[in-house]
């Protein structure tokens, strides 16, 4: 493993022709991913995943049922009921339809989809949806259609003991405590294992993981004044010219600055950061920028979440004084 190497920067995987512009391969990670995890799937736990999913999928279904039955009705009754429930019916299917391969030409199509790199981050949806489907629509079906009564009752209780026999097996019983020392053992060893090859830039190699200077400038002597996970200071004393391997891979928002001066930053051919320096004692500034439209983006952000906050504040103070108006009046 790179020595300090930031988390956030080891967690991308890019397209290699696209890598500028932030481009993700997620192609290998649609449901069902038994599909391209070879033989893999079983190690990598990928079917923890597709589980989830096919559980979403069934938690989904007395929702869907619901508003099929109410699309088949002639009766005009309940319009606003039936168009939230409609509003869910195809939340739930687009959610659980964008985590799947045949939604691939979308992904195809939106360079901003593509930099989740992974379609399961789509799942929070997917679930959040089943789950509330799952409630209301099994209550709507009782209610409305006692002939499903019993059916959906045993259907429903055989889903929640299967979900909870698959939660206690294969996340609560395996996550057993371990001792402080055997803890300490494990941790240990972290820094010396590789990380998941799904999390390194296309371009990195594992040739890069065999050098452990944090920055290598062949004969040249090296003097680290600061290693930032954003922010990395030092010197390199005079020599032959030679560029300076930095023990961190490449990334086009990496800068770099010799002697207060810009200049481009490279990539060597392990995928590592490669700066070009001449002969001379030079000081090196390298730092990780994003751009602006990221910043002005974050900002929008939190001034749209700060206006909900606000308005919601509003909303339910001049609820609870139109409550305390009708009391004074009574």
């Amino acid at each position: 493993m790179l020595p300090d190497l930031p988390d956030f920067l080891k967690r991308i995987r890019h397209k290699e022709q696209y890598y500028a512009n932030g481009y993700y391969d997620y192609n290998k990670y649609f449901f069902p991913m038994f599909l391209s995890a070879g033989d893999k799937y079983a190690e990598r736990i990928l079917w923890h995943p597709d589980a989830i999913i096919v559980f979403s999928m069934l938690l989904l279904l007395p929702l869907l049922i619901y508003a099929f039955l109410q699309i088949k009705s002639n009766r005009q009754t309940d319009v606003v009921p039936r168009k939230i429930i409609y509003t869910l019916a195809a939340t739930g299917l687009f959610s659980l339809f964008i985590l799947s391969s045949p939604s691939g030409f979308i992904w195809n199509s939106f360079a901003l989809l593509q930099k989740s790199q992974f379609p399961r981050r789509r799942l929070w949806l997917a679930s959040t949806i089943a789950s509330v489907g799952f409630t209301s629509g099994v209550v709507l079906l009782i209610s409305r259609y006692a002939g499903l009564k019993k059916p959906v009752i045993y259907a429903g209780l055989l889903l929640f003991l299967s979900i909870l026999l698959f939660d206690a097996s294969q996340n609560i019983l395996p996550a057993a405590s371990m001792s402080g020392k055997k803890f300490e053992a494990k941790l240990a060893q972290l820094p010396r294992e590789p990380d998941c090859v799904c999390r390194w830039t296309v371009w990195g190699k594992a040739e890069a993981l065999e050098r452990r200077e944090k920055v290598f400038a062949e004969s040249r002597a090296v003097q680290i004044s600061r290693w930032d996970s954003e922010l990395r200071e030092f010197t390199i004393e005079p020599g032959a010219p030679a560029g300076a391997r930095v023990a961190t891979f490449y990334h086009p928002y990496w800068k770099a600055e010799t002697g207060g001066a810009p200049v481009k930053v490279q990539m060597a051919d392990d995928g590592s950061i490669l700066i070009p320096t001449d002969a001379e004692k030079t000081s090196v500034k390298l730092y990780f920028e994003e751009p602006l439209k990221l910043k002005i983006a974050l900002a929008f952000s939190l001034l749209t979440w700060t206006f909900l906050f606000g308005a919601a504040m509003a909303a339910h103070w001049n609820h609870r004084k139109s409550q305390n108006d009708l009391m004074t009046i009574d």
